[in-house]
């Protein structure tokens, strides 16, 4: 079984922390970002829990919907780094703390496609050191 894994993410345009101790989602300080939706624009708070879909906003989100993501911060979208292979949208990056690596997060609403990536074996190591229950464990 693998455990849910607490994250500490970035902005991967300016390196500021995205948690907000003010709105916490499953226990945690959520991830904020900035959206735009059909219907305007709001917040968004992810949880920081890899593993979660839990997900709150300051506006209502169609099923299906496409959201553009940006920084609190510097206010920049949030880079994208391919096409989702669940549903075709894109994905954005998202930074761990610690240069890592990359958390990529669907942006399509009710889509659960989300990624960490490595840039080589070294920061691979350097997470599972951070993150000692990522990695996966036996049921007894």
């Amino acid at each position: 079984m693998t455990q849910d894994i607490p994250l500490k993410l970035r902005c991967k345009m300016c390196g500021r922390d995205l948690s907000d101790p003010a709105k916490t989602i499953d226990d945690l300080p959520g991830i904020r970002l900035k959206m735009n939706v059909e219907k305007g624009q709001g917040v968004l708070w992810l949880s920081a829990l890899y593993g979660s879909y839990n997900v709150e906003s300051t506006l209502p989100i169609r099923e299906g919907e496409i959201v553009t993501l940006s920084c609190p911060h510097c206010k920049m979208l949030l880079p994208e780094s391919r096409t989702c292979d669940r549903c075709g949208a894109p994905l954005v990056f998202l930074s761990l703390h610690g240069n890592l690596g990359d958390v990529q997060v669907c942006r399509r609403k009710g889509c659960r496609n989300h990624v960490i990536e490595f840039s080589d074996f070294s920061k691979m190591q350097a997470f599972f050191d951070q993150y000692p229950d990522a990695i996966r464990k036996k049921k007894d």
